[in-house]
């Protein structure tokens, strides 16, 4: 037993190492890609406390996805195609949705909301995001579940979160642009305002809904 825990722990350690390691360097690589696109002065300084955030939600997150995926393959025996649409589909439906609604929780605390603005944050892009993953995680797990070695699963999603990771960043930083942009206390964007501002696949401007003055404004 105690040779078990032992394997379990090192398991979990080698999971958060892989995906923080290919994490951090991912976003610091997307915060390049981002700032040439936009023309910010290279000078400027990388947003190292977004990769931090990041990279500690990874740390966290990852162990607990690697464990839950030796969960299905226990779990799910069928064989073949079925077997793999299977597992992705419970993926997506039992994983995909807390995973997301926790990166955006944990980054608002991290950021240093309260508890009651950081779930609101969740709560508000948690449907939009997910009209973007289910297309996109379920392309990749059905590679996930098929010809990747379960010991490579985290490596292999690490390094295809990349460029996730850099579209959930953003879009979070989009979510603080947007309650900074709320100036009133009565002020606050609401949920299909948020979906306006890119958060699902389209981004026809940003929207602020502001109860009090009963208008909309654009940026």
């Amino acid at each position: 037993w105690e040779v078990l825990q032992h394997m379990r722990l090192m398991d979990a350690t080698r999971s958060a190492a892989t995906a923080v390691v290919i994490g951090a360097a991912g976003d610091l690589l997307m915060q390049i890609f981002q700032r040439q696109q936009v023309a910010v002065d290279l000078q400027d300084p990388l947003d190292t406390a977004r990769t931090a955030r990041l990279a500690a939600y990874r740390m966290f997150h990852a162990p607990f996805i690697d464990a839950a995926w030796r969960l299905l393959d226990t779990r799910i025996r069928i064989g073949g195609v079925r077997g793999v649409f299977a597992k992705v589909l419970a993926d997506q439906t039992l994983l995909m949705p807390p995973s997301l609604f926790t990166f955006f929780l944990s980054q608002g605390v991290m950021e240093g909301l309260s508890v009651e603005q950081s779930l609101a944050r969740a709560v508000d892009s948690l449907v939009p995001t997910a009209t973007v993953c289910l297309p996109y995680w379920g392309c990749v797990h059905m590679l996930t579940f098929s010809v990747v070695r379960s010991s490579m699963r985290i490596a292999w999603a690490s390094t295809a979160a990349v460029g996730w990771n850099a579209y959930m960043s953003l879009q979070n930083q989009r979510a603080v642009a947007r309650e900074r942009a709320c100036t009133t206390p009565s002020c606050e964007p609401t949920g299909a305002t948020r979906a306006a501002d890119g958060i699902g696949p389209t981004e026809p401007g940003l929207f602020v809904a502001c109860e009090r003055e009963g208008s909309h404004k654009r940026r």
